[in-house]
């Protein structure tokens, strides 16, 4: 009952949904019944017969009102672009003189019974105005047979009658412009149109008028119902191609890959059968075919990639659904008769397939959010139901005025699944830059901690080295005393042995505080012009000492003439560093400090035969405490700072240091150095011009005093001076120093000459006690001594413009300190 009252209300609703839409909603005449064509209730029991239930009846109805909109009715008079409308024909038989059954148009085969395929003849005749200008009028109609011949008033005007076609025939959109020599302006004028029809079966309304008004007709037609669709669908394609590319680069997102197919696959066929005039080549019917095939596969795969559980089963049903449709098909070929058997068989089997693809895909779409999953989920839907529809549609089971759905429901698909991606795409952007957010607060707090770290290891250092240097300090100068009071050649070997080994410590010190000095990063570069060969050759006479005792030759090749634009004290560290590596670890052989020209620069090279460094190594060999070969740590080796020192120094003056080393073979260092103009040498602390002769010692009866907190360093410096001459007095802390400085009101003669204070005092800073001592007594040359590294107080000490000496020293070095600064007392900078 249900079934017969809807088939009803689709066929009573269909003239009053049309009328609604069409230009003729007051003109348009209600047809009296014809000979031959059921009564009204009876096309509502065909159609509910036909549907076979409530959604087949959903489907008629909806596709009332686009059929109504692209049939194009207007009123039965001249519509304003001049155009009539003729929908009163007669129908018989394919050459069949007789006269026919009249019909009304649109002519539905399927309402009326006909049989289908079939042929027939359609008659129409109609009058044209007076003063149609010859050969400039067309005939047209949305729904045209494929297969046709056309004549007016005996002479064809169009003829397809035995065109092959590749699909079954359906009409479709089509215009035909009237020859001059045929048209009968102001007489009755006869319409004649032979057809052969598949299915799909059937006449629209025809159109006839001035030839630009038809074809304005035929292309608006046009444009909503091929162009228009055609266009979404070729966007739906670069979409799912661009779904594609995104899944090739991100494999696991398997579901994404699924879908690009199924939606291109989809896009693709609709774009490409869209249009209904133009003839498909043998086969493509079975092509078509194959491709509904191949998507009920794609979304049971794409179902079966969003599944969280897959379904074991699903996969061997689908697959062997598929297959059986497929194969049915391939047998079936091209003969039209097999192929719409097989097309029966398979779809019947591949729709509750779908079905079952639906249900497992509706169980994903839970988890989305609820837009989202309603979205793709109503989609999907229409998409199914618009592929039953066009089925109907195909078979002939609903009007022929109706569309096809797909073209319309794929875009939204791909759209509504394209809109999940993008907001998945967005969501990982946030993800990801949330993600970089992190990561830079996680490097920052990273490279925080580590330069805290490495404050607090050069702060150790800068403490540790203080607290050794202290000892040092007493060992050096009180065996500087003792050696000068021993006369048993016994006892001068033991001291001789005792001073090595100082001097070992001194040297791991002294490479802790340089590269203290380095890492403080306000080091300024002194360019000048430094000539090599009196430099290199001091350096080498200092070392060949340590060679001769190692038993290594020790070479040096330098053109006189050579001379870079270097600072001579970095330069300096870097050659003593390099000679001093290599002289260590190498055994038997020798050491070559060799230097050649290489365009606009000077190559200098220091090569050794010593045990060369393992590849893995070589990059690691200028970091700090790094060595290759001494897993003891041996002590006469070294730290592991003078490649590391050289390092740092090298690139303050711009330029690398390079590393050439075969293990077995030895290993070469070189620096590349800018070629500079001759100029007179630079001297340094190695002696450059000319080995410096040791300094005078103080004048007899200097009045010194000597500020030191530790005991034994404040003892031994003051009987290093008394044996000098000096007249020492020794201070404790700051508050010996304010006493003595009031006690030289009472003897204004007892004004120290010379100041020697410790920079670390337990009361009081070695600045300001120098600054306090010149304020009472007048400048005085000051000689601050510090064990001291950190980068901090070497700035610090570097901006009061007071001379320094760091500990440790010996007698030697604090001997020339005290020359220098008598002969060139510096000037105390101001506080601050």
């Amino acid at each position: 009952m249900l079934r017969r009252t809807i088939g009803h209300l689709a066929t009573r609703e269909w003239g009053a949904a049309a009328a609604a839409i069409g230009e003729d909603a007051a003109m348009r005449p209600c047809p009296a019944p014809v000979r031959g064509q059921p009564p009204a209730a009876a096309p509502g029991r065909v159609v509910g017969w036909a549907v076979g239930g409530r959604a087949w009846a959903l489907a008629a109805l909806l596709t009332l009102p686009l059929a109504a909109l692209a049939s194009g009715t207007a009123a039965a008079g001249p519509a304003a672009d001049g155009s009539l409308r003729l929908n009163q024909a007669e129908v018989m038989a394919l050459d069949s003189p007789g006269p026919g059954h009249p019909v009304v148009l649109p002519d539905d085969w399927h309402q009326r019974g006909a049989a289908r395929p079939g042929s027939a003849r359609y008659r129409l005749t109609t009058t044209l105005p007076a003063t149609a200008a010859p050969g400039a009028w067309a005939l047209w109609s949305a729904q045209w047979p494929l297969h046709h011949r056309l004549t007016l008033n005996g002479e064809v005007v169009s003829d397809t009658l035995d065109t092959h076609e590749g699909l079954q025939p359906r009409p479709g959109p089509r215009a035909v412009a009237w020859p001059a020599s045929a048209q009968r302006p102001g007489r009755s004028n006869e319409i004649v149109l032979d057809m052969h029809s598949g299915l799909q079966a059937g006449l629209g309304e025809l159109w006839v008028g001035p030839q630009a008004a038809i074809e304005a007709r035929a292309l608006a037609h046009r444009r909503l119902t091929v162009e228009l669709p055609r266009l979404l669908n070729m966007l739906a394609a670069g979409s799912c191609l661009f779904m594609g590319v995104l899944w090739a680069r991100k494999r696991d997102e398997r579901a994404l890959g699924w879908f690009a197919l199924l939606g291109g696959l989809m896009s693709l066929r609709n774009a490409m059968v869209l249009d209904p005039a133009g003839h498909a080549p043998v086969g493509w019917s079975l092509v078509t075919y194959l491709g509904v095939v191949a998507m009920a596969a794609l979304l049971g795969g794409f179902a079966q990639a969003v599944t969280p559980r897959p379904r074991r089963w699903f996969p061997p049903l689908l697959g062997a659904v598929c297959l059986f449709s497929a194969l049915n098909g391939l047998v079936a070929g091209t003969d039209p008769a097999a192929l719409d058997q097989a097309r029966r068989w398979g779809y019947a089997l591949l729709f509750p397939v779908e079905l079952l693809s639906m249900g497992l895909i509706v169980g994903h779409l839970r988890t989305l959010p609820r837009v989202q999953g309603l979205a793709v989920g109503a989609t999907l839907a229409a998409t199914l139901l618009a592929g039953v529809h066009d089925w109907l549609l195909h078979r002939g089971e609903l009007p022929i005025t109706g569309l096809f759905w797909m073209p319309w429901t794929v875009p939204a698909m791909v759209l509504a699944f394209g809109a999940v991606l993008a907001a998945r795409l967005v969501a990982a952007l946030r993800a990801m830059q949330d993600s970089h957010r992190r990561l830079e607060q996680r490097v920052a707090e990273r490279t925080a901690a580590l330069e805290a770290a490495n404050a607090a290891k050069t702060r150790f250092l800068a403490a540790a080295s203080h607290d050794l240097r202290q000892p040092l300090v007493t060992i050096g100068l009180l065996l500087g005393v003792l050696r000068d009071q021993l006369t048993v050649p016994a006892q001068q070997r033991l001291a001789a042995q005792l001073d090595e080994s100082v001097g070992t410590m001194e040297g791991l010190l002294r490479g802790l505080l340089d590269l203290s000095r380095l890492e403080a990063g306000r080091t300024v570069v002194d360019w000048q012009p430094v000539a090599l060969a009196p430099l290199l050759r001091a350096l080498v006479d200092e070392a060949r000492t340590q060679a001769e005792r190692r038993g290594l030759r020790l070479r040096l090749r330098v053109p006189p003439g050579a001379t870079v634009r270097a600072d001579a004290v970095l330069l300096e560290q870097i050659v003593r560093n390099l000679l001093g590596n290599a002289l260590r670890y190498t055994m038997q052989g020798g050491v070559l400090l060799a230097v050649r020209r290489r365009g606009t620069q000077w190559w200098l090279a220091v090569h050794d035969t010593g045990p060369g460094i393992a590849p893995e190594l070589q990059a690691s060999v200028f970091e700090e405490f790094v060595q290759g070969g001494n897993p003891h740590r041996d002590p006469q080796q070294g730290l592991g700072l003078g490649l590391a020192i050289v390092r740092r120094a090298a690139t303050l003056m711009g330029t690398d240091v390079t590393l050439r080393s075969q293990p077995g073979r030895g290993s070469g260092f070189g620096v590349a150095l800018a070629a500079a103009d001759p100029a007179p040498a630079r001297t340094t602390s190695a002696g450059t011009t000319a080995a410096p002769a040791l300094p005078a010692p103080l004048p007899p009866g200097t009045r010194v005093w000597v500020v030191e907190d530790d005991a034994t360093v404040r003892q031994a410096l003051t009987e290093r001076l008394a044996a000098w001459g000096a007249q020492v007095t020794p201070l404790a802390q700051a508050a010996a120093v304010s006493q003595a400085l009031t006690g030289l009101a009472a003897t204004p003669g007892r004004q120290p000459q010379l100041l020697i204070t410790d920079l670390r005092l337990p009361d009081a800073d070695g600045l300001a006690v120098a600054r306090a001592v010149a304020a009472a007594c007048g400048a005085l040359p000051t000689l601050l001594i510090t064990g001291n590294t950190a980068p901090a107080e070497l700035d610090r000490l570097s901006d009061s413009g007071l001379a320094v000496l760091h500990k440790p020293f010996r007698d030697a070095a604090l001997r020339e300190a005290l020359a220098a600064l008598t002969s060139h007392p510096p000037a105390m900078r101001p506080a601050g």
